[in-house]
């Protein structure tokens, strides 16, 4: 096999909505994909054979098939080298799996428990101090919490057109981001509640609100490929009174408290301002009656770029 361009990680999530009637709704998978390039990953290679002994005899190339057949080991070699895979799975998923990954197990299959929440923006409201009116927008907000592929929502800015609204952003540095597909406008960066919060990132440790009245559900685990993890659950919503909103999911490992691996927004107002957000949410899902039940696909993939 010839690698050109990128190793890729993948992580899609498909919802479908199972009334107590028996009626389905399927939802548009969610999907979020983060890629590096092969150059990156040849660096990584030359500093891992440095500090594993095992590593010193892989050429390039197999560690290349290596890294496409053990995704959870891969995972474990982005912490080693201080790279997290942004905008697939939180920073203490991440930890988790560099943790146990060194006793010899296999954590990624830990993280099985899906659930549902009922929050939307979370975390501290935090204050911009400044924009450009360029393309793409570069705010600047010192000390920022944010990372990139987070999705923050920003409002009451007024200056600088086109910056209120839902956004992907890419961190610059300590004290910028850029708004991903951003269009900027107007001529100085003006007064207002300048107000930017977290709707979905990196650093979030549970669901905002988790549904009080469900159980967490282990999911039926299975590899359909080698480069393959997927989980698949149903949690059905009992005891719970109609309407409930359903705005987050997330993937944990244990059926109490555990680490966060990945967690979903779902739209609950505008549209996000770009299609890369777009691509990570998707409408809310309404329950309507107890007995309602949402059934949850999550696949985790490790590709390989080239032919």
């Amino acid at each position: 096999m010839h690698f050109a361009g990128q190793i890729q990680f993948s992580a899609e999530v498909q919802h479908t909505l199972i009334r107590a009637d028996g009626s389905r709704q399927v939802f548009a998978p969610q999907t979020r994909i983060v890629s590096r390039p092969v150059t990156w990953w040849y660096n990584v290679w030359a500093q891992m054979r440095k500090l594993k002994k095992w590593l010193a005899a892989m050429t390039f190339a197999t560690f290349l098939l290596w890294i496409e057949a053990n995704p959870q080991a891969a995972l474990h070699i982005l912490r080693a080298v201080g790279t997290s895979p942004l905008g697939i799975v939180t920073s203490a998923g991440i930890n988790y799996l560099a943790t146990t990954f060194v006793n010899n197990t296999n954590p990624l299959i830990n993280f099985n428990f899906h659930t549902y929440g009922t929050g939307d923006v979370h975390g501290s409201t935090s204050s911009p101090t400044n924009a450009t009116a360029a393309t793409p927008i570069v705010v600047t907000q010192a000390g920022h919490p944010f990372f990139t592929n987070d999705i923050i929502k920003l409002t009451g800015i007024t200056g600088i057109t086109g910056i209120n609204g839902i956004w992907e952003i890419i961190s610059l540095s300590s004290s910028t981001y850029s708004l991903d597909g951003s269009v900027g406008g107007g001529s100085s960066f003006g007064g207002g509640t300048n107000a930017a919060q977290l709707l979905n990132g990196q650093a979030d440790t549970a669901l905002t609100t988790e549904v009080a009245s469900i159980t967490r559900v282990a999911g039926t685990q299975s590899n359909p490929s080698s480069n393959q993890y997927r989980s698949v659950a149903t949690v059905v919503f009992t005891g719970t009174t109609p309407p409930l909103t359903i705005i987050e999911w997330g993937l944990l490992s244990a059926a109490s408290t555990g680490t966060l691996w990945d967690r979903r927004w779902m739209n609950t107002g505008n549209a996000p301002s770009t299609v890369g957000a777009a691509a990570l949410v998707a409408a809310p899902i309404t329950i309507t009656s107890t007995g309602d039940s949402i059934q949850t696909t999550y696949t985790l993939t490790c590709t390989a770029g080239g032919t």
